[in-house]
């Protein structure tokens, strides 16, 4: 990690950090008020605030639909080995992790009405998962496969025939989203266990597309207040900086009620590294970040990035 004033920081490092805040975002005089409503009102009927003008809006139901398919295309290559091949994360095999992903599918399935409610629904994600993850042990991989496949086809199809209305509540392992929301945090969880089969299975990691990136970091970033609330109050603002196709630029309040100011902190990383950092399959101490501003209140950020740990 750079951190600006620090004599011991990469000075390259640096300098790249200053040089994408300055491209991503530059600073003016502010402009008369009427030309700037005129401005502001054309450009964000083009594109959303703080994204990149080649990033194609994508929808919630779209990125969870690709996600699940991309997932769907890896584990139907797979071969024996790979599918006995160990999840270091868990200790479970690939054909495991596919129950665990099953488990969750069905409660996804139930909240959209489509199914019986599982047993300790709400609990931990994995420890309600626990039982559907040993009874693969025993199967055919392709019996495993073939469930899932089924159960994420019921999801799937729902959502395209009768798709929930985004902005609605709904509680997922005790946990309070809206619909669109929380899938782009399925997501989030599928694309990182499919990056955890491609581990096993002795494959390169492969990232989202940058529709799909561009959900996923906004969701991490917008989700800041709450990681950090568990650490205690946290006032001022950050400007967060994620670089690369499907990333952008956001001034964020860190209170949970609070409104952008002054950043009192700058950090400028990959996009994808961040989505990594959040799901716990990057340390914050290997995160290549830039800092400028508050140094407590950057590490407070890193120490509690990891909301979506999956």
């Amino acid at each position: 990690m750079a951190v600006a004033g620090d004599p011991h920081a990469d000075g390259a490092g640096e300098m790249t950090g200053f040089v994408t805040e300055a491209l991503v975002s530059v600073e003016t005089e502010p402009a008369p008020p009427q030309l700037r409503g005129r401005v502001l009102e054309a450009a964000l009927a083009s594109r959303p605030a703080g994204r990149p003008a080649h990033t194609v809006p994508l929808s919630p139901v779209e990125a969870y639909r690709r996600t699940i398919g991309e997932l769907d295309e890896l584990l139907g290559r797979l071969d024996a080995t790979a599918w006995a091949a160990v999840v270091d994360r868990y200790g479970w095999t690939v054909q495991g992790l596919v129950g665990h992903l099953l488990a969750v599918e069905r409660l996804l399935a139930a909240r959209l009405g489509r199914g019986d409610e599982p047993d300790r629904a709400d609990a931990d994600h994995i420890t309600m998962s626990l039982e559907v993850v040993a009874a693969q042990q025993e199967r055919d991989p392709a019996a495993t496969l073939h469930e899932w496949r089924a159960t994420t086809r019921v999801v799937l199809d729902t959502l395209a025939a009768a798709p929930p209305d985004l902005g609605a509540p709904v509680s997922f392992h005790g946990v309070d989203f809206r619909w669109g929301s929380l899938l782009v945090a399925r997501s989030l969880e599928v694309w990182t266990h499919a990056d955890d089969v491609r581990a096993a299975a002795g494959e390169p990691l492969q990232a989202p597309d940058s529709g799909r990136l561009a959900l996923m970091t906004d969701l991490c970033v917008r989700t800041l207040p709450l990681r950090l609330a568990t650490l205690g109050p946290h006032a001022g603002t950050a400007r967060i900086v994620l670089t690369g196709s499907g990333g952008g630029a956001w001034s964020q309040p860190l209170a949970l009620a609070g409104s952008p100011g002054e950043p009192d902190v700058r950090l400028v990383a990959d996009a994808v590294a961040f989505c990594r950092l959040s799901t716990g399959r990057l340390d914050a101490a290997d995160l290549d970040v830039t800092v400028t501003g508050d140094p407590a209140l950057a590490a407070d950020i890193l120490a509690t990035a990891a909301a979506f740990a999956v």
